[in-house]
């Protein structure tokens, strides 16, 4: 009896290793697609701030699109956005008190572990409206 026990222990020695074989690419994954998940988010909402400071900027200053584009680029700036599109509705002009302004923020998120999906790069973008308030 005693034999049998210690032959039935050293059958099942490599259990150990085969099953971290079978659930490591797995766990490594999710860990890794977490992380993507986190860098993507954080990468929107510096969009989103970008395009809401934008568009706050020029609904109340109307004539100074350049200083709202400034607003756009310095906060996605912080969030690690370099050179974003910045749109911008209506395209021309001074807005006039009561209309509407709107400023689109695009940006193509590089994905760090695109080899693995073959997707590399995420478009995202970021669209926020407001009313002109006063000149």
């Amino acid at each position: 009896m005693r034999q049998r026990w210690f032959l039935s222990g050293r059958r099942e020695r490599g259990n150990a290793l085969v099953e971290l074989a079978l659930t490591l690419p797995l766990l490594l994954m999710l860990t890794l697609g977490a992380i993507e998940l986190g860098r993507g988010l954080n990468t929107y909402l510096a969009l989103v701030n970008a395009s809401r400071e934008g568009a706050r900027w020029w609904s109340t200053h109307p004539s100074d699109w350049n200083g709202a584009l400034a607003r756009v680029r310095t906060e996605a700036a912080r969030a690690g956005v370099t050179n974003p599109t910045v749109e911008r509705s209506p395209a021309s002009g001074t807005p006039a008190v009561g209309t509407s302004v709107t400023v689109r923020v695009r940006h193509n998120h590089p994905l760090g572990f695109g080899a693995v999906t073959g997707v590399t790069v995420l478009p995202m973008r970021a669209e926020t409206t407001m009313v002109v308030l006063y000149r």
